[in-house]
């Protein structure tokens, strides 16, 4: 499936926490270098926001007033067939369970100094990120495929290039629930637009983003500039 490897010479900022598509796989950390810092896996907070109606829920714990049309497309909507440009998503619902967790608080973060030779098997579909280093780094990354004997089903397309961070994850979100709204309020578009600034706020990296939109180099550049707007508000 998924094989790299990856030498860095000097000093690195870190990933932001993401996710990549790749259970019921796994992902494997060959560490090489001395003393190297693993990954860093987060444990985030329960409930679990693995739908429409968790992600509704949560946002209502925290006292916001979820507009009625936004609400109603989450909640009873949730397992609509997704077509487009974001057909790999299948439905809203089957995407959250594998990324939602990124809308989660981060209830701690685990991250050990690795010896050469030094495997981390850190699951799949974790929230993840490269740690930021103040020397040389040297480490190879794989998906493991589980054997269908192992209780896997031995779907080698899971290979974690489908792959989010919070704010990637939410422009996607607000694409996929404005098309199925009968009626896109500017209440709604409100709404999501201050969820997308508390997410950029929380990991103002438009790099990240970049990388992760590939050839959408409109919302890349967008969201650049709204990064460095939250840096210095007028």
């Amino acid at each position: 499936a998924n094989l790299m490897l990856v030498l860095a010479f000097g000093p690195t900022g870190g990933q932001i926490p993401h996710v990549d598509a790749t259970a019921p796989n796994c992902s494997l950390f060959l560490y090489m270098s001395e003393a190297c810092p693993s990954t860093v896996v987060y444990a985030m907070q329960d409930p679990a926001v693995d739908s429409g109606r968790a992600l509704v829920e949560l946002w209502e714990r925290d006292g916001l007033d979820v507009p009625p049309t936004l609400r109603t497309r989450l909640v009873e909507r949730g397992d609509d067939p997704i077509e487009g440009h974001f057909a790999f998503w299948k439905t809203l619902n089957e995407a959250l369970r594998t990324f939602g967790k990124l809308y989660q608080p981060i209830e701690r973060r685990l991250q050990l100094t690795a010896a050469p030779g030094t495997v981390l098997d850190a699951g799949g579909d974790e929230v993840h990120a490269g740690p930021k280093t103040d020397g040389s780094r040297m480490f190879a990354f794989a998906v493991g495929v589980c054997a269908e004997e192992d209780g896997g089903d031995g779907d080698d397309a899971r290979d974690g290039e489908v792959q989010y961070n919070a704010v990637t994850l939410h422009v996607d979100l607000c694409c996929v629930a404005s098309g199925f709204l009968e009626e896109d309020t500017a209440a709604t578009r409100r709404f999501l637009l201050d969820r997308l600034v508390g997410l950029v706020e929380a990991c103002p990296d438009a790099e990240s983003y970049a990388l992760q939109l590939g050839d959408r180099e409109d919302v890349a550049s967008w969201l650049a500039r709204l990064v460095d707007t939250l840096a210095s508000p007028v």
